[in-house]
């Protein structure tokens, strides 16, 4: 079977993120990071705690010949949060930076 290798991507990417001491101290503990957000039971209505992150859409451009088979991708990861206080945008600033971290690394890729 042939798999796409976004869907290695992706699985490397939560993994990193749910791993990083970085993302633990962003978050005041675990971090909540998502590929599809919790939804009540009706499905209309996100119920996971803020704040939290997604890795959500991906571009793959694929260039293959003879001697090579070449994907590169680009992966997008959100950061929400609900604004509280002066500094709005403070709590995703340091998520970013927390991601970033954990993310420079080579990723653990199946």
């Amino acid at each position: 079977m042939i798999r796409d290798p976004a869907y290695a991507l992706q699985a490397g990417i939560f993994a990193a993120l749910t791993a990083s001491a970085d993302m633990a101290t962003a978050f005041g503990g675990a971090p909540r990071v998502y590929d599809g957000v919790p939804k009540d039971p009706t499905g209309a209505v996100d119920t996971a705690a803020f704040p939290y992150v997604t890795i959500g859409e991906d571009q793959l451009i694929g260039q293959t010949n003879q001697a090579s088979d070449v994907t590169e991708i680009a992966a997008k990861i959100e950061v929400w949060s609900r604004p509280q206080g002066a500094n709005d945008f403070g709590e995703c600033k340091q998520i970013a930076g927390a991601v970033r971290a954990a993310l420079d690394q080579a990723l653990p890729l199946d």
